[in-house]
């Protein structure tokens, strides 16, 4: 009786469950085509700045100075940072999945599979005339009258947004990864847990780069680099 009673309660989970498991699978083929483009540059480029922020922290506490971080993120190699790009995608997802429904998750993802270079069809017309001098009709109607089709254009998405799931999704999806990002790389930056990784390789002469690090005398510079070289030779 009791294995019955196991075996029914187990049958009665397996949809939830399922639904669970497609939404996990429909979540990450979204995050994958959101972020196919930012993750080549854009995430990289935000987390080495974020990242950045705990090797000036170092140098100070050492009485040295970061002077171009830009320049200095731009030169720390891939590997200093690619655990935490790496992690970013499961950030998202996490975010998606607080953000939209099972069911919207599941129309977006119809959606990209069946047309992944825009998962909503997009209005063939746009509103994009000048001004010609050659118009008929004067310069002051035809501003009327393209601000006209441009209100009925954004009421049209206004409506889409709140009825459309797919729209919904392709829509916000793009802005909650970006946000997503920006609160990601402060956390980085902010987190006392992270310290800067002086094993990284060419850090020294990163360091030695004109125009990258200030040091107050010989003594300290010497100093720092000895601390770089025997933290990379461990």
């Amino acid at each position: 009786m009791r294995l019955t009673l196991l075996f029914l309660f187990l049958i009665s989970l397996a949809p939830a469950s399922q639904a669970v498991a497609g939404a996990a699978e429909d979540v990450r083929f979204i995050t994958q085509h959101v972020l196919r483009d930012v993750m080549k540059k854009t995430v990289p480029d935000m987390v080495a700045g974020a990242y950045t922020h705990h090797y000036i922290d170092w140098l100070r506490e050492r009485s040295a100075r970061l002077e171009d971080a830009g320049r200095f993120a731009e030169l720390l190699p891939p590997e200093a940072t690619q655990v935490w790009v790496a992690r970013f995608p499961g950030v998202v997802e996490t975010q998606c999945f607080k953000t939209f429904s099972p069911k919207e998750l599941r129309l977006a993802a119809e959606d990209i599979r069946r047309n992944p270079k825009g998962a909503v069809k997009k209005k063939s017309e746009k509103t994009r005339r000048a001004i010609d001098p050659a118009d008929p009709v004067s310069g002051l109607e035809a501003v009327n009258r393209d601000l006209a089709a441009l209100n009925r254009e954004m009421e049209e998405m206004a409506t889409a947004l709140r009825t459309d799931p797919r729209m919904r999704v392709e829509m916000a999806g793009g802005a909650c990864a970006f946000r997503t990002l920006l609160n990601y790389s402060w956390a980085i930056a902010q987190s006392p847990k992270i310290e800067a990784d002086i094993s990284v390789k060419g850090l020294s002469e990163i360091l030695q780069t004109p125009g990258i690090a200030t040091f107050p005398n010989r003594i300290v510079r010497q100093s720092i680099l000895r601390e770089v070289a025997a933290a990379q030779k461990r």
